[in-house]
């Protein structure tokens, strides 16, 4: 299979993977045969391109680091999540009023069902963090798909699956345990949860802590109406509805904008606690994700590209050997992806490796023989045929 540009796709081309809505529900599967239709829906919605079959590298096969059922229903998990935290946030508000003048202030049998309802889908999408979790930890292929990570960007909960995932892979090489790597994939799930809060009654669904907010420099009136910059805490005021995630993990949602001089929302600077491990490990996957979905311009849009803007944030961003780690096994030139060589020829990556020789692949070229870069020094790849949106080639 071959990644393909939008603008390149061709009526009768062969769709070689499922390609999702933002509900991770497929709307053309593989195998298909592209209509004139289905590609003007596609450019209509926006998709950047996807994979189709040829014969000379039908052999290549794009993974998933997890099944797709895994996915999907994780994603309905977190939207049952969304939901519960609606309907609770939206009974706290209406008890509220209606106790305006009472100095009862014990909560109703209605909203004390809504708050069970909440802890039961908090606890359904830890399930699934885990799932995730082992799925990725065990994955012994070096390949996964980096454009299905670049679609998750602008969706709370599709990206908290793509930074679970990042967040695990690179943990393994980190030396972190199976059971540690379960934590760090709840944490990395959560993370990003307040943002949620958009929705006043979710935003009202949190607990609130003075003197938290008092220990953070937050105002009261910063919290209402939704401030993008505190979904931090959002989170963790979300999070408290939560009583399966201990303290510590909390913390480290809590902080996982935090960076490595010292900047950040709180301006905390990291000490190597385990906790300010795992808060940098979410926070290089969360910020590779938003670079891939364009929140540095479309010139960083692929994967080349947005390896190369994290690397400059190294050691002042980020932590130094967390992001080696990381950059040691996202590849810029990722499986399927189409390639230009320094001789001029054309071909499609086969396969990956990790480590120093990530930069490096296997390409398939298109008289059908393979060329493994880690082995010719005088060879390199020169540009991946990968167009942003601005139809430039990177």
């Amino acid at each position: 299979m071959r990644y393909i540009n939008i603008d390149d796709a061709k009526p009768e081309m062969n769709v070689a993977k499922n390609i999702y809505n933002e509900s991770s529900v497929p709307i053309l599967t593989s195998g298909a045969t592209l209509k004139e239709d289905y590609l003007t829906m596609l450019k209509n919605k926006g998709y950047s391109g996807f994979y189709i079959n040829e014969e000379y590298n039908s052999d290549i096969i794009v993974e998933d680091l997890i099944p797709e059922k895994v996915k999907k229903d994780a994603i309905g998990a977190y939207n049952d999540l969304y939901n519960a935290l609606y309907n609770f946030g939206k009974a706290k508000a209406l008890e509220k009023s209606q106790k305006q003048n009472s100095t009862n202030n014990a909560p109703s049998a209605f909203l004390k069902q809504k708050y069970l309802v909440v802890t039961k889908a908090f606890e359904l999408v830890t399930k699934y963090s885990k799932i995730i979790a082992q799925e990725v930890y065990y994955n012994t292929d070096f390949c996964f798909d980096l454009f299905d990570l670049k679609n998750e960007g602008d969706n709370v909960m599709a990206k908290a699956i793509a930074v679970t995932e990042l967040s695990v892979l690179v943990s393994k090489y980190l030396n972190i345990g199976e059971p540690e790597a379960e934590e760090l994939a709840m944490e990395a799930i959560f993370h990003d949860i307040g943002k949620l809060c958009s929705d006043i009654y979710i935003l009202n669904a949190g607990n609130y802590s003075k003197s938290l907010q008092d220990k953070l420099g937050i105002k009261k009136e910063d919290l209402v109406p939704y401030n993008h910059q505190l979904h931090p805490y959002y989170s963790y005021a979300l999070l408290d509805n939560a009583e399966l995630i201990n303290p510590i993990s909390k913390s480290v949602i809590l902080y996982h904008s935090e960076r490595e001089d010292g900047t950040g929302l709180f301006n905390r600077k990291p000490t190597g606690t385990k906790a300010d491990i795992h808060s940098s490990i979410i926070s290089i996957a969360d910020e590779y994700i938003d670079v891939l979905s364009g929140k540095y311009g479309e010139d960083y849009s692929n994967p080349k590209e947005a390896r190369e803007k994290i690397m400059t944030l190294a050691g002042t961003k980020f932590n130094m050997k967390i992001l080696e780690e990381f950059l040691n096994h996202v590849p810029p030139f990722p499986k399927g992806v189409p390639v230009v060589l320094s001789t001029g020829h054309k071909g499609v990556v086969k396969e990956n490796t990790s480590g120093y020789s990530i930069t490096r692949p296997v390409v398939r070229l298109e008289n059908g023989n393979d060329l493994d870069l880690s082995r010719v020094n005088n060879i390199t790849i020169v540009a991946s045929l990968v167009k942003n949106k601005n139809n430039k080639v990177k």
